[in-house]
């Protein structure tokens, strides 16, 4: 019980920040350990500019996209199509599995069926990563922003291998027609009895543990007086019967996060009622393209405090890190025009991040509540603007509206408060401009 109560507190530590504007946390930037750079991200693709320049909220000219020749920012992309079906890509050494991708399948049964596959003798295949997965996106076609060298890659969902810490969902990627996003599924729970490195009890084989942490409001129903209460529980299937166990504990937590009860270990089972580890809807389509190679990643990031600045060692990049971040909320051409505008670290050549480069940022094994590195002090709950667009287009109406592509790292997620992954996008046509944060960047090991 030791174990599971200095566990727990580390995660209310962690969530007691809760999404809202971060200032807290630092670090210097090292002048030791440099590292070789890394050559990601790649370009979007996206050699056309997409702005619809008509918008009459437009601030100024500065609507810019990635099409614009002051905005191709990131490394060449080179994908080879293979004899054997696969894709190489050059730029990590990666190969794509290009046949039998469009089966759908639920996360557990993709994961096996990568680990599975032996295409040429090669067995050594794995779901892909977001950062991944993100190196297939290609925003120059206006109605397929998916890599074109595939030949099986249909418009859907793909599971990635990261997962949306404290919940059970995974993060998947979605290539449609016209647009782009990312969203979490319901992770499917395998139950293999004969896996002798499962953990068996009377209850039969566990196959998940769960962390619920939620917020409380005393009230005349409910007047107890804590801040947060984290539920855990461990998650037992048996086989023979069906029935489904949660063995679980309560911790109530104050506002320091100091323990003040703890509830169990209690134990609720279906009873009667047999069936199998819970189903839950997924997105449609809901696709698997394994690949194979050395895993990207090794973002490897440092806070300039003086400077109020992050460098990231590895790709070179450099992002801005100071209360505007948090403070300023801006339209799309209004962002743009602050970075170019942008007068930090004694630098003027700031900019607004690509998609690609935006998602850089993100550290999916964080076990915060935001999943952007704790590296940086200046985080939000609101969604990011970047520079990446598309078109969207109006029934019977070939005008190509412009469409940016923003990323949110945190929020709220159903009933509880952590992190949250998504890209979504708006489309501009209609005059109603959002307003979003703008967190510029500079630099890069471009060629």
């Amino acid at each position: 019980m030791k174990i599971l109560s200095t566990f727990i507190i580390a995660i209310l530590l962690l969530l007691l920040s809760a999404c809202q504007e971060s200032t807290t946390g630092n670090k210097d930037l090292s002048q030791n350990g440099v590292v070789a750079p890394l050559k990601y991200p790649l370009k979007t693709g996206q050699k056309t500019a997409f702005v619809y320049q008509e918008v009459s909220t437009n601030p100024s000219t500065y609507y810019l996209d990635d099409g614009d020749y002051k905005k191709q920012k990131g490394y060449d992309r080179e994908f080879i199509k293979m004899a054997d079906g696969t894709v190489y890509n050059a730029n990590y050494d990666l190969f794509w599995e290009d046949k039998n991708s469009s089966l759908e399948y639920n996360n557990s049964v993709a994961k096996d069926y990568c680990s599975n596959l032996n295409i040429s003798g090669n067995s050594s295949w794995r779901l892909p990563n977001v950062y991944e997965l993100f190196t297939l996106l290609d925003l120059e076609s206006r109605t397929d922003i998916r890599e074109p060298i595939f030949e099986d890659m249909p418009a859907g969902f793909y599971y990635s291998s990261n997962e949306v810490y404290g919940t059970d969902k995974t993060i998947v990627i979605g290539f449609g027609e016209h647009d782009f996003n990312a969203t979490k599924a319901y992770k499917i729970y395998d139950v293999d009895i004969n896996d002798t490195n499962q953990t068996t009890s009377e209850y039969g084989v566990k196959y998940a543990t769960t962390s619920t942490p939620t917020y409380h409001v005393p009230s005349d129903t409910d007047p107890y007086i804590y801040i947060m209460k984290v539920i855990v529980s461990d998650l037992y299937y048996n086989v023979e019967t069906g029935y489904q166990t949660a063995v679980s504990t309560d911790t109530l937590f104050d506002s320091n996060g100091t323990v003040i009860s703890t509830f169990g270990p209690y134990v609720s089972s279906t009873g009667g009622t047999q069936f199998n580890p819970e189903v839950k809807p997924e997105p449609t389509g809901t696709y698997v393209k394994c690949v194979s190679g050395p895993e990207i990643g090794g973002f490897d990031f440092v806070r300039d405090a003086k400077n109020e600045v992050v460098i990231d060692r590895a790709t070179l990049l450099m992002w801005q890190d100071d209360r505007d971040v948090v403070q300023n909320n801006h339209r799309w051409g209004e962002s743009i025009k602050y970075c170019q505008e942008l007068q930090l670290a004694g630098y003027k050549d700031w900019r607004l991040p690509t998609i690609s480069e935006l998602v850089t940022l993100n550290d999916f094994t964080n076990t915060g509540t935001y999943t952007v590195s704790n590296i940086f002090v200046y985080k939000s709950a609101n969604r990011f603007h970047s520079s990446s667009n598309s078109c969207f287009f109006k029934p019977d109406d070939s005008t190509c509206y412009q469409k940016n592509y923003q990323i949110n790292t945190c929020g709220f997620l159903e009933d509880k408060v952590t992190q949250n992954f998504d890209i979504d996008i708006n489309p501009y046509y209609d005059n109603n401009e959002p307003y979003y944060k703008t967190r510029c960047v500079r630099g890069g090991a471009y060629k």
